[in-house]
């Protein structure tokens, strides 16, 4: 069984219009906001965690982890959303409000346990945004407008990210103390994104198409090709996620010869892919609405293999910039084709249950990737992490390409 073919968009009226203009307005105020949190998920409450409240090895994996372990309930939120009968943007400012206040219960957490579960929760939170927003976006832009309109949107997200990742960077080399400052800057943001997204037209998810949690991972199999996407973004992406927080621990762990101060490890593993990342997607937003969906993954992924092989090979700062300067390439494209890519396939009222299934395997992925990226790195030199990573991203290259034949594919 396929999926039904996507009916070819018709010409916009004029409430059509204002709609997408009211979208695109406030959706690129909320970019940068939510930019304002991105170095905070990971490379933030890492340096908090390690060298404030001194982590042990063994819990290290869990904040990397769990953005992706929200995203494998996306599933069963997206159920219980659509029984609220309420529109997604409500929705979405609910969620944020939840997760400032989870932020600022981390701010004032007196020890490691409590700053951990606050700050976990909050990421839970966080990340059960993207199901809802890309029901607004299938809903209020056309299919040849998406990548365009989206990809404006993550560049607000990584001009806020690179602000937010220098000014952190700078204080918590100053004093390691201020990071209450920093969480309560985050609270603020999500406080402000609640006022933003409350004005962006939306509608109810469709309650039927996702009444049932079990019937979103249903059309994995239903939908074969839409199956073996996944199966392939699982290869690609657990190599990529996995790197994540080693990319950090390989900066900052004197065992490794680099060593690097606070700012030094902001800079190269937030602010300088952010800026790649930044410069990188108006481009891909604009392949991404031009070319075949399959050969727009494979210049990503060449991306991706060729920040591996530099990175991990690398002590000086400039080849190390020039890594995550190619990982900010990669994600340039990567996060808005993670973003959109399922509105290729899937029947405008399934795209919520499509997107649900697509990210609850990015938060199983997401979650042991830490895990066993520590693992690896503990087992294996920087230089044979870095061949086993490239050498998984051409296999999961190889798998995509299998994909080129479909019908479906072409045209996308």
């Amino acid at each position: 069984m396929t999926a039904e073919p996507i009916t070819p968009p018709l010409p916009l009226d004029g409430a059509d219009r204002e709609v997408a203009k009211r979208t695109y307005f406030y959706d690129r105020l909320r970019g940068f906001f939510y930019g304002l949190l991105e170095p905070g998920w990971v490379t933030f409450s890492l340096i908090i965690a390690i060298r404030y409240y001194d982590m042990p090895d063994y819990l290290k994996a869990l904040l990397p982890a769990a953005a992706f372990i929200g995203l494998f309930f996306n599933t069963f939120t997206v159920t219980v959303f659509g029984r609220t009968g309420k529109p997604a943007s409500w929705l979405i400012a609910l969620v944020m409000a939840l997760c400032g206040l989870s932020i600022a219960g981390a701010m004032l957490a007196p020890s490691l346990t409590p700053f951990l579960v606050f700050f976990i929760l909050a990421n839970i939170l966080y990340v059960q945004n993207p199901p809802l927003m890309i029901q607004i976006y299938s809903a209020n832009y056309r299919p040849g407008e998406r990548g365009g309109k989206v990809s404006t949107v993550l560049i607000l997200i990584s001009l806020g990210g690179i602000i937010a990742g220098w000014l952190g960077g700078e204080a918590l080399d100053h004093d390691i103390t201020v990071f209450p400052l920093i969480l309560g800057a985050m609270a603020a943001a999500c406080l402000v994104c609640v006022l933003i997204v409350r004005r962006i037209p939306s509608r109810p998810l469709d309650r039927k198409a996702n009444a049932n949690p079990l019937r979103s991972f249903a059309c994995m199999w239903q939908d074969k090709l839409f199956g073996w996407l996944l199966f392939c973004w699982m290869v690609m992406g657990a190599t990529n996620l996995m790197t994540i927080p080693l990319r950090i621990e390989y900066m900052a762990d004197p065992q490794y010869g680099i060593n690097a101060s606070n700012f030094e490890i902001s800079l190269i593993t937030f602010i300088v892919p952010m800026t790649a990342r930044m410069l990188s997607t108006k481009i891909w937003g604009y392949l991404f609405d031009r070319i075949n969906f399959i050969t727009w993954r494979l210049m990503i992924n060449a991306c991706f293999i060729t920040a591996f092989l530099i990175y991990f090979n690398s002590h000086s700062l400039f080849f190390l910039g020039l890594g995550t300067a190619f990982i900010g390439m990669a994600m340039g494209g990567g996060n808005l084709g993670w973003a959109l890519w399922v509105t290729k396939l899937a029947p405008s009222n399934k795209v919520p249950a499509y997107m649900s299934a697509h990210t609850a395997l990015t938060g199983v992925r997401g979650t042991a990737a830490p895990f066993i990226g520590y693992w690896v790195l503990k087992n294996f030199t920087p230089y044979q992490l870095s061949l086993t990573c490239a050498a998984l991203m051409v296999l999961a290259s190889l798998f995509f390409a299998a994909a080129w034949r479909s019908p479906r594919m072409k045209g996308t």
